[in-house]
């Protein structure tokens, strides 16, 4: 039962995204049910707000997972961020106060500075503890 649970955010995604987008491999489906841990999906939005408090955790190339506190917001980027799973670093437009699906990625080297992939932001699905899911607004 548990590893169907964990199984459920990669499904969701993969739903989201459409066949054509690149699977998981399994320590990056271990990485993402760490991340969501026994979190719920709530809701899916097209935006969230920019945060210092805001932290980015990459899974793959084309999945992110934003952790603002206790809720998690996951997207399946629209194209595949090439560099990213190297360390490179995603520069998105830091002087706007909303990261949005459609948002343009770019992965530049740490080292060299070369920029290595663009890619989109997808839309966010975003996981809450059970606790907080189930009350109302």
């Amino acid at each position: 039962m548990r590893a169907k649970l964990l199984m459920l955010p990669v499904m969701m995604l993969a739903g989201q995204a459409g066949a054509q987008m690149p699977s998981l491999t399994p320590d990056q489906e271990k990485a993402l049910a760490k991340e969501i841990g026994e979190r719920v999906a709530t809701d899916k939005v097209n935006c969230i707000r920019q945060s210092p408090l805001l932290k980015l955790t990459v899974i793959s190339d084309d999945v992110l997972v934003y952790r603002a506190g206790g809720k998690r917001f996951v997207s399946r980027t629209i194209g595949t961020c090439h560099g990213l799973m190297k360390g490179g670093k995603p520069i998105i437009g830091i002087d706007k106060p909303r990261i949005c699906a459609g948002d343009m990625i770019v992965v530049e080297d740490l080292a060299s500075g070369i920029r290595t992939g663009t890619c989109a932001m997808g839309g966010f699905a975003t996981y809450d503890r059970p606790e907080k899911a189930d009350k109302p607004d």
